[in-house]
């Protein structure tokens, strides 16, 4: 069954004057949740709201269904005009006599009241609702960047006080009705991307199973608060303590070489111990008898110093006169030749003495032979105490190279170093996207 509202046909006036395309708005009584309004008795045909008064100022004729009602009448500028509220509706009181029901179910409203948070499988805008995404709502000359209409007031009202965190702009006035008739704005819950959690308490103790959230506002048991994350780093203190060990592949036989560093040149001396007065016993071996044959050495050719003197006695020489002497001829030696011219003669001398100077010897060399030695042996001495100097010649600048003994077939136990990039892990469950709506 369906019930005609009163106001139906009824002229809307302002300040004297009739108002053309004034807004009416139905809402359950004593709410501003959005009631289905029909234009017809049979209730095909809804309303969509706001519903507007016609070219003569007049509010159509309106038909519900359901529990109590209000309507509130708007100017087109957003002003209000009126506001009537439990008018009846069809349904019969329940057992407490009251027919404006907060919690009954009016013309599809599920009996939600304000605030009421709801998700649809949807993106659209639902009358009688707001997104709840941070936007902003207010009246319908506030700017509101959700929803700027005087539906808006109950839920605005609702807001300024169940959550003092929600920014109003031009900051917060004396109260909610004061900064609505302000034309300011208020702030709509976040939920984009966000999960429901409950307000750990709720009128009970607190659970405590928030108490190790990370929150970006707020605390555990404050409405509105945030925290979460959609991804984690991990800091060394959340990671369990552990190494890592194991054994590496078998390795062949095998072998090093290589090259020492290289030694600068230098030169080592040193003496030997002193030794003690002390003989070295033993005798040479017996040698038989033998000589020993020998040739000076060659000369080569020279002289010898001095003269001999030839002691000659009384001779004759004979001689020969030169056919060219001339001379008459006397009867000596050393006067005048004896005979003529080409004659010949013998003169006699005295008994003198010639020097006779040596003669240079050739290159010659004299054979001297040594006389036999009979077998023998020689004896060592003693030495005395002494010690021996010991030279070592000087050792340039060097390397030695080497090659390692080969190693066996083995193995290599190792702990690894550490590891890992402290990238951030992905901190969400599965999920599945919705739309949250405020209920006005």
């Amino acid at each position: 069954m369906a019930v005609f509202c009163p106001l139906s046909t009824q002229p809307v006036f302002f300040q004297g004057a009739a108002q053309l395309g004034a807004e009416i708005t139905v809402f359950d009584a004593g709410t501003l949740t959005p009631r289905t309004a029909y234009r017809d008795g049979l209730l095909n045909s809804p309303f969509a709201q706001p519903i507007l008064t016609d070219a003569n100022g007049c509010v159509p004729e309106i038909w519900l269904a359901g529990n109590a009602y209000k309507l509130r009448i708007v100017t087109a500028s957003g002003v209000q005009i009126r506001e009537v509220d439990n008018l009846p509706g069809d349904a019969a009181p329940d057992a407490a006599g009251a027919t404006n029901g907060a919690g009954a179910s009016a013309g599809g409203s599920g009996g939600l009241v304000t605030g009421d948070l709801q998700w649809n499988y949807g993106t659209a805008v639902i009358a009688g609702r707001v997104r709840a995404n941070g936007n902003t709502i207010g009246n319908s000359v506030s700017g509101a960047s959700e929803l700027a209409s005087p539906i808006c007031q109950n839920l605005f009202q609702w807001l300024w006080n169940a959550d003092p965190t929600l920014a109003v702009s031009g900051a917060r006035g004396a109260t909610a009705l004061a900064d609505w008739n302000a034309n300011k704005t208020i702030a709509l819950p976040d939920f984009r991307g966000r999960a429901a959690f409950g307000i750990d308490g709720m009128g009970a103790p607190a659970s405590g199973r928030l108490a190790a959230g990370s929150f970006a506002t707020g605390s555990p048991g404050a409405l509105g608060s945030t925290g979460g994350t959609g991804a984690e780093t991990l800091a060394s203190t959340q990671i369990p303590s552990h190494v890592h060990t194991g054994t590496t592949q078998a390795n062949g036989a095998f072998s090093l070489s290589g090259t020492t560093a290289q030694a600068g040149a230098f030169s080592p001396t040193a003496t030997s111990d002193t030794q003690g007065a002390h003989s070295h016993g033993g005798a040479s071996g017996f040698a038989g008898g033998h000589a020993h044959g020998a040739s000076a050495d060659t000369q080569g050719s020279h002289n010898h110093s001095g003269s001999v003197t030839d002691v000659q006695g009384n001779h004759a020489h004979s001689y020969d006169v030169p056919n060219s002497f001339n001379a008459p001829a006397q009867g000596t030696v050393g006067g005048y030749w004896n005979g003529g011219p080409g004659s010949s003669a013998t003169s006699v001398a005295g008994a003198h003495s010639h020097n006779l100077s040596l003669a240079t010897d050739g290159a010659h060399s004299h054979n001297i032979s040594v006389a036999a030695v009979a077998d023998h042996q020689h004896g060592i001495a003693t030495d005395g105490a002494h010690a021996h100097n010991v030279a070592v010649s000087p050792i340039p600048a060097h390397a030695h190279s080497f090659v390692t003994d080969a190693g066996g077939v083995h193995t290599h136990s190792f702990t690894s170093d550490a590891t890992g990039g402290g990238g951030a892990h992905n901190n969400l469950p599965p999920f599945l996207l919705v739309t949250f709506y405020l209920v006005l």
